[in-house]
């Protein structure tokens, strides 16, 4: 019944002299709504401006966005691809441009030039400001509430930004668990002066805290996290947990890369690449990982991905003398500016190993093979291949210093494709760089507890064994593929100024 009344609720309040059944009893979607609004959208062209309604309901149904004929019926339903919480709506879209083609209204998402396309995207930008307002309403009408029973636990007016935002996160948080509050009035201010308590001292523990007291199902928790992003107090705290985390993570990679001890066991494939995918950042923000560990011919795929162009049907890829490449990381600019694609790839080699003429051959095939192949060049995109290691020869490093070409770039290869040999200790440095401010900012510097620590959290299968701690219990040794001994049976001496 309830998917009944949605699909009919529009047709139903325009045409009010119609009447639906079902099995004796009357549809009537203003019995089971609780809220409703109208919004009237910008005017695209000829047609008459987009209409949006929003109904939210009393009981649940399938969040939905009907994109809706002239005369209010569905013709098609997307995915909102909002963040709602707590909410059970249905968004009906009419527009006179839905009529033309609806037989391609399905692949709407798919098809960002086309006018339909432009009203969807307005419709959800829409939405996504309702229901702003909508959760500041229901947290209004919840702290009056409370301030009326006098259970409240802040007095006068906050005046100062600080407080401001304190009671901000509060009414987040309070609101979101309300239902889980005693219902007695002392037991409620108790309950309540508590949760302000625990926000005030520990913020970032704030929503474990709240899962162990009030049994949050898992529901609950997803709609607590994505309202405390709403709150300059979380997002705050989130920032600096990245940004330390990022100063943490540099400092455990200069352990994995310089350390005496450590370099002779860290590996390419086992531990350095593991870790790499997922900290792509550190070869630029501007970069999004698109193939890890894969060969060419997965790389071509995805470029034409990216390029949203058919699928050849013959996608192999192969090096000069016919052997499958597979390359360690590639990454591509995904930045609305960009005019065409930009793809970096990263080649990877163990700290032990000195890059030499042979490991830099290895990235010559590689450009080679994508300029040479017309699937790939036809499309004009840049290419920038790094060959990545702690150190250099002499020979090479001869090739970085070119006087025609910037520092650390060895060749180009026409007008698009760049090879460079970069030295981590360079790359980790200008990463430092980049964090400088904030790292100022948080006044933090990170320790090598603070780097093995996060090292061994984030990344235990691909942790060297050297670097964990000696009552380590929930790590997979067997993950870690790296003979040697533990933490404390062989001194560390990270390189302090790589």
């Amino acid at each position: 019944m309830a998917t009944l009344t949605a699909e009919f609720a529009l047709y139903l309040e325009t045409y009010t002299d119609t009447a639906i059944t079902y099995d004796g009893v009357r549809v009537d979607p203003s019995a089971v709504q609780i809220y409703s609004e109208t919004y009237s959208l910008e005017k695209l062209n000829e047609f008459p401006a987009p209409e949006l309604k929003v109904i939210e309901w009393r009981k649940g149904v399938k969040r939905e966005l009907a994109l809706c004929d002239s005369r209010q019926m569905p013709l098609v339903k997307l995915r909102p691809e909002i963040q709602a919480p707590g909410f059970n709506f249905t968004a009906y879209l009419s527009w006179r441009g839905f009529e033309d083609r609806p037989q391609d209204l399905a692949l709407v998402d798919w098809d960002e030039d086309s006018p339909a396309s432009a009203v969807v995207e307005q419709a959800r930008g829409q939405l996504r400001e309702h229901f702003r307002k909508r959760v500041d309403d229901r947290r209004r009408e919840q702290v009056l509430e409370w301030q009326r029973e006098d259970v409240y636990p802040y007095q006068g007016v906050a005046t100062e930004p600080a407080e401001i935002t304190e009671r901000e996160a509060f009414a987040t948080v309070a609101t979101t668990v309300a239902k889980h509050i005693p219902k007695s009035l002392k037991a409620k201010k108790a309950t309540l002066g508590l949760l302000k308590e625990t926000l005030a001292a520990k913020p970032d523990h704030t929503p474990e805290i709240l899962e162990k007291v009030f049994a949050l199902s898992r529901q609950e928790k997803e709609e607590l996290g994505l309202l405390l992003q709403r709150t300059s107090l979380t997002s705050l705290i989130r920032t600096s947990t990245e940004v330390t985390d990022r100063l943490d993570f540099l400092r455990a990679l200069e352990i994995l890369l310089f350390d005496t001890e450590a370099k002779k066991v860290t590996r390419e494939r086992d531990q350095l690449h593991k870790i790499l995918e997922n900290e792509a950042w550190v070869f630029g923000e501007e970069y999004s990982l698109m193939v890890s560990e894969r060969g060419l011919s997965e790389v071509l795929r995805k470029h034409l991905s990216i390029l949203r162009e058919p699928e050849p049907v013959d996608t192999s890829v192969r090096l000069p003398h016919g052997n499958v490449g597979r390359v360690d990381l590639m990454l591509s600019k995904t930045t609305v500016w960009v005019q065409k694609p930009h793809h970096l790839v990263v080649e990877l080699k163990r700290p032990s190993v000195t890059l030499g003429m042979a490991e830099f051959s290895q990235l010559v095939k590689y450009a080679t093979t994508v300029i040479g192949d017309e699937r790939f060049k036809a499309t004009g995109a840049n290419w920038d291949f790094w060959l990545v290691g702690n150190s250099m020869d002499e020979s090479l490093r001869s090739l970085t210093r070119q006087s025609h070409l910037p520092p650390g770039q060895a060749a180009a290869i026409g007008a698009n494709v760049r090879l460079w040999v970069r030295e981590w200790s360079e790359v980790i440095q200008e990463c430092k760089q980049r964090l400088h401010f904030y790292r100022d900012w948080l006044d933090y510097q990170s320790t090598d507890e603070h780097a093995l620590e996060y090292l061994v959290r984030k990344y235990p299968g691909a942790t060297p064994t050297l670097l964990l701690p000696d009552d380590e219990d929930g790590v997979d040794e067997q993950a870690t593929n790296v003979p040697g001994p533990r933490r404390g049976d062989a001194a560390l001496n990270p390189t302090q100024n790589a």
